[in-house]
């Protein structure tokens, strides 16, 4: 009995060390897709869609992304916009690469200094904080000084939404590179006099770390020059996404395309009004930084997209159903007639 214990333990162990090393497999193919993307992002304006699967705006915007480019898939949808050369200005494609790019922007930070930056744990306080990597050779290059007018829209997508800045792909994005970027910004600020050291710098980054951990998804990354350049949170739950709660949607009505139109308008001012608002200066400066403008979604679901557990389970019997009118039927067997009556003896006669 112990040993079959003992083998039982075994076996559950082995099973959540390999579950937790799919895990981490998982996230650092997701983490290393993203750095892919931030590369790519080098002289232009990058939209990058941070979707969770069980989010119904996710959900929502995506749908909404497949109308208006009349494709079949988030794919495709975000090929044909950044493919798309288009001069019809009431085209959703054209608002979104000549409303977005450099030259069309209010850029209040247009040129950093290429510095490179690490944590360092204090000696006497024992308190990491952000300073400058003297070991690592900075480069002269200076950060958006060849910024081009290209626009591109880019998509990764991760698990839950539930814990999303406590756990997976949205936990290290933030602990990795949006709080490095940060530090990097402040300490190649040169055009203030602002007095900047460890201190400060640490304290502005951890002011604005907190401010990202009370947004929701989706978000909606501005990337410049591999730079963060901005952050828009959440979008409307369209009416399909959610038909329990349909009254409280946005387009619950005839005209509801029309009204999906208006809200990708919408949301393209928004991450106008991000990259307008975004000052490395005024960061600097503000004792409550913002980054971030107020969205005004009528209807953003806090609810998950529903596991479609009725779906699977009538599957498997649609599949139980299929398994056992494939297989040949048996013939019943008629049944054996039954023996005729033997005849009557002959009466004798009188």
């Amino acid at each position: 009995m112990k040993k079959l214990l003992s083998l039982f333990a075994c076996t559950f162990v082995v099973s959540i060390s390999t579950s937790f090393a799919i895990s981490c497999k998982t996230l650092y193919k997701q983490y290393q897709e993203f750095e892919d993307l931030i590369n790519q992002s080098k002289n232009k304006t990058m939209i990058l869609y941070l979707g969770a699967n069980d989010n119904k705006s996710a959900k929502s915007f995506e749908q909404g992304l497949e109308e208006l480019t009349q494709t079949n898939s988030l794919n495709q949808a975000i090929k044909k916009i950044n493919d798309t050369i288009t001069t019809d200005a009431t085209n959703f494609i054209y608002k979104f690469k000549n409303n977005l790019n450099w030259n069309s922007t209010t850029n209040h930070t247009t040129v950093l200094n290429n510095v490179n930056v690490k944590k360092d744990k204090n000696s006497k306080t024992k308190k990491e904080r952000w300073i400058i990597d003297e070991k690592k050779s900075s480069n002269n290059n200076q950060i958006f000084k060849n910024m081009t007018n290209d626009v591109v829209i880019k998509n990764l997508k991760y698990d839950s939404d539930d814990k999303i800045w406590n756990k997976g792909l949205t936990s290290k994005i933030l602990n990795e590179y949006l709080v490095k970027n940060w530090a990097k910004a402040f300490y190649g600020e040169t055009s203030s006099s602002f007095s900047k050291n460890n201190n400060t710098v640490t304290e502005k980054v951890e002011k604005l770390q907190e401010k990202v951990k009370s947004l929701k998804g989706p978000l909606f990354l501005i990337i410049r020059d591999k730079m963060f350049y901005g952050i828009v949170s959440g979008f409307e739950t369209f009416s399909k996404q959610d038909q329990k709660n349909a009254t409280k949607t946005i387009d619950n009505f005839t005209n509801g395309s029309e009204i999906r139109k208006d809200v990708f308008d919408k949301w393209l001012n928004y991450l106008k009004q991000s990259i307008e608002m975004y000052d490395v200066v005024k960061l600097l400066q503000d004792s409550d930084p913002m980054i971030t403008p107020r969205t005004d979604w009528k209807y953003q679901s806090l609810e998950k997209v529903e596991e479609k557990k009725q779906n699977k389970k009538s599957d498997k019997k649609e599949e139980k159903d299929k398994n056992s009118s494939s297989q040949p039927s048996t013939p019943t067997p008629a049944p054996a007639p039954s023996p005729s009556p033997a005849p009557a003896p002959a009466t004798p006669s009188k």
